[in-house]
């Protein structure tokens, strides 16, 4: 069958392309379910300020968006690295040390 088709080969992979992920629509739908459940099953008092509350939502939302760009960016420079050493071993047939510790 096709199980036997090869991988996607790393140069077919757009690493400048910036990164979006998307909720399937069947994870939209459980998702806007459990928040509705919490919602339905939570109190609406809160016990701050609300200018508390939009204080720390705003820096959670920043950790968040630096933090997914970090492992975006990590994650280009590791394909980009290991393309590197792929290419190194099929020239070289080996590794240089240095290189493999920067793949560990």
């Amino acid at each position: 069958g096709d199980d036997n088709k090869p991988a996607a080969k790393d140069d077919e992979i757009d690493l400048e392309s910036p990164f979006a992920a998307v909720l399937s629509p069947s994870l939209r739908q459980k998702s806007r379910k459990a928040l509705d459940d919490f919602r339905a099953a939570t109190s609406t008092g809160r016990a701050v300020p609300p200018s508390t509350t939009a204080t720390l939502h705003k820096h959670c939302l920043g950790a968040y968006a630096t933090l997914s760009h970090t492992y975006v960016a990590t994650h280009r420079r590791l394909l980009k690295l290991e393309k590197r050493c792929e290419q190194d071993r099929l020239l070289q047939g080996n590794l240089s040390d240095a290189r493999e510790k920067g793949l560990k």
